[in-house]
Formats: C-alpha cells, sequence, structure tokens
C-alpha cells in the first residue's frame, strides 16, 4: 500500500480534479465557514502522476479554497496512481485524516486493507489505531443501518398502544437519548 511521501503546500491551479464532481454551494460555503474560523484543518490527499498532482481526497475543502480566491493549499502526497479505496485506507492510517472519512468510506478502506493484509484485523488494528472490536462493527455498518431501518419501519407500523406500553418500560432520560438519537439521523 502506497503512502504519503509529504506534506507541502502546493499551488491550486497545479492541482487538477474531475470536474464532473458537482458538489452543493452549501457544503462549500459550509467549508468556507470553518476555514474563516479555524482555517484549514486537514489537508486534501493528491496524487503526484507525471508531474501532475490529481485531488484524490478533500474536494469540497479545494472548492472552498478557490472560491476564497486563495493561491496554495496544504496538501498530503502520494507518489503514483492509486484508487480512490487506496486514498480512503491511507487516510484512515492517519489520526488527523480518518475523520475525513464518513462510515461507508470507512467501510470501504477497511475492506481495502483487509485485502493488503490478507484478512489480518490485528494488522490493520495496527496500522490504523482502531481496535479490532471497532473494525468489525465498521464492516457491518450497511447491515447495522439495515436493522435500524427496519426496526423504524416496525415501529412505524405497530398500532400506537402497543408502541406507547412498549416505551413506557424505558425510563424518560432513555427515551430522551433514543429520540435525540433518532433526531440526528434525519
Amino acid at each position: 500500500m502506497k503512502e504519503i511521501t509529504e506534506f507541502k503546500f502546493i499551488p491550486l491551479d497545479l492541482i487538477s480534479f474531475d470536474s464532473k464532481i458537482q458538489e452543493s454551494s452549501d457544503e462549500v460555503n459550509e467549508f468556507i465557514e470553518e476555514i474563516r474560523e479555524k482555517g484549514l484543518i486537514r489537508p486534501l490527499i493528491v496524487s503526484y502522476i507525471n508531474g501532475k498532482y490529481i485531488l484524490k481526497l478533500g474536494i469540497l475543502r479545494f472548492l472552498a479554497f478557490k472560491k476564497l480566491n486563495h493561491n496554495n493549499i496544504f496538501c498530503g502526497v502520494v507518489e503514483g496512481e492509486c484508487s480512490i479505496e487506496e486514498i480512503k485506507a491511507i487516510a484512515l492510517c492517519y489520526n488527523e485524516l480518518d475523520d475525513m472519512l464518513n462510515f461507508e468510506d470507512k467501510f470501504e478502506a477497511i475492506n481495502f486493507l483487509l485485502n493488503h493484509y490478507n484478512q489480518d484485523l490485528n494488522q490493520i488494528s495496527s496500522k490504523t489505531n482502531i481496535s479490532s472490536q471497532e473494525i468489525t462493527t465498521l464492516l457491518n455498518y450497511k447491515d447495522i443501518i439495515e436493522k435500524i431501518k427496519k426496526y423504524i419501519n416496525q415501529i412505524n407500523s405497530s398500532e400506537n398502544s402497543y408502541f406507547l406500553k412498549k416505551t413506557s418500560q424505558f425510563n424518560l432520560k432513555e427515551l430522551a437519548n433514543l429520540s435525540d438519537f433518532l433526531e440526528k439521523l434525519i
């Protein structure tokens, strides 16, 4: 697996990216506000191929910097071509970069690492500083999401009196926590 060979500032006009990527201006504006408040928290990840920098991870931050008319941006550089799954795996191996990834990205990264390290969870855990238990949870996240959807559908289709009876078995703090969690899903 490739690694980031260096971190450096690169002029924005030297970085190319897939122009088919269409991100909403709302998402870019959120990054603009974050950049104005805190600066660039995480670098982009680019591949350096035949003398050119190709953006691999961090399109929203890149577009925000362009919109803010910045000239340079801080990047982690990977030498040569690599798949987006490998880039996600590389990001997962850096504590400073892993929160750039959503659950699906982490799922893809873990699957890449499983193939790379011959299914050895201990080696992946050592490389990523993620416990074997959390890795297993990440691998099962799609199943967990489907279970949550199933349970919500069952609750939605149950009779109101049955639902009220079941919820009365919980204390109010647990119900409030469940309500807060479900609100975050929406």
